[in-house]
């Protein structure tokens, strides 16, 4: 798993986090993530992004791009939980 979860990383880091947002490690109601806030704030609404990877692979910190574009596009704040990945956890 942890050789298809390297690949998973590299193929993201191909999209790296664009300029004008900041990152930052939260905790929202016992869930660890990140929140992205963009320079430019239109909105008080936050964006729940969950990442793709069909819960095996993947962390907020590889979509740093996605998320950081959301942010910037939408003027808003993205949330992007650190879920737990099967299949350690069941």
């Amino acid at each position: 798993m942890s050789d298809i979860r390297d690949s998973y990383a590299k193929m993201l880091a191909q999209n790296p986090a664009p300029a004008g947002v900041k990152f930052e490690a939260v905790d929202m109601g016992g869930v660890p993530g990140t929140l992205v806030t963009p320079d430019e704030i239109k909105t008080d609404a936050v964006v729940m992004y969950i990442h793709g990877g069909a819960y095996i692979v993947g962390r907020p910190d590889g979509y740093h791009g996605i998320g950081g574009n959301y942010a910037k596009m939408l003027g808003a704040r993205v949330y992007m939980p650190d879920y737990r990945l099967a299949p350690e956890h069941k």
